[in-house]
């Protein structure tokens, strides 16, 4: 079972709009006062970032297979956490739950209420973030990091998760 994170419609529209300028400037329809070969590049560049913001169709994923949840976010290392390596899981609200708040961003993003990566809680301890909405499971692992994991469909993802993973 996945849950997927949607992208963000800005990166979509950027992309689009990095293309097209792109193109522009290689046709030369887009005047600079830049040479040919700073118009190449600079349109080669433009589209090549373009594609890649067009190709981020989304901020995260959760698969979850029978006895392991693995964790994808763009430009991180993914991370997979099996039913062996979990020493607790508790349900939290990270704005209301003592200490899960989200205090800083260490690495990864943020965009509406989807967190991705790593991040600094009000507690004053890291974890690893994959959390859409408030909803999550905090998940103390053997692996050196803790886990704040939930899915927008919090009651589909937490059965998902109580079926096939974490069985207390």
């Amino acid at each position: 079972m996945s849950f997927v994170f949607p992208g963000i419609k800005a990166f979509m529209i950027m992309g689009i709009a990095e293309i097209v300028a792109g193109a522009l400037i290689l046709l030369g329809l887009l005047r600079t006062k830049k040479g040919f070969i700073a118009r190449l590049l600079g349109g080669i560049t433009l589209i090549a970032f373009g594609i890649f913001f067009v190709a981020m169709r989304s901020v995260g994923e959760i698969h979850i297979d029978e006895g392991r949840m693995h964790l994808e976010a763009p430009l991180m290392k993914d991370k997979v956490i099996t039913s062996g390596d979990i020493r607790s899981v508790r349900e939290i609200d990270i704005f209301e739950t003592q200490g899960m708040r989200p205090v800083r961003k260490i690495s990864g993003g943020k965009a509406g209420d989807v967190r991705t990566g790593w991040f600094k809680l009000s507690s004053g301890r890291k974890a690893y973030f994959m959390l859409e909405g408030r909803r999550a499971f905090y998940i103390e692992t053997s692996l050196g990091f803790d886990a704040i994991v939930g899915a927008y469909d919090f009651e589909a993802f937490e059965a998902a998760f109580r079926g096939h993973v974490y069985v207390p």
